[in-house]
């Protein structure tokens, strides 16, 4: 294979693999927009429950917050993880 041939399929790849990475990245980014729009309704349950806490500190409802606070951070972590 001559070296034209052979920068013409190297040319060749790296749009693909361009191509398919932008994609990728596309879909990405509207999961991760997705994610954060379910996460910031969570935050504002969240607030909204622990603000009660300081009025009604019943075990269910403590164990609530703690459960959804807990699945936050991971959600926050995993978006986090995305972006680095």
């Amino acid at each position: 294979m001559s070296f034209k041939t052979e920068l013409e399929h190297l040319k060749a790849d790296l749009a693909t693999q361009r191509d398919e990475i932008k994609v990728k990245m596309h879909l990405a980014q509207k999961e991760l927009q997705t994610e954060w729009h379910h996460a910031e309704e969570k935050t504002e349950q969240f607030f909204a429950a622990a603000g009660e806490l300081a009025h009604d500190a019943k075990e269910e409802l403590v164990d609530g917050v703690k459960l959804l606070g807990e699945d936050l951070k991971k959600t926050y972590e995993k978006i986090k993880s995305h972006l680095v």
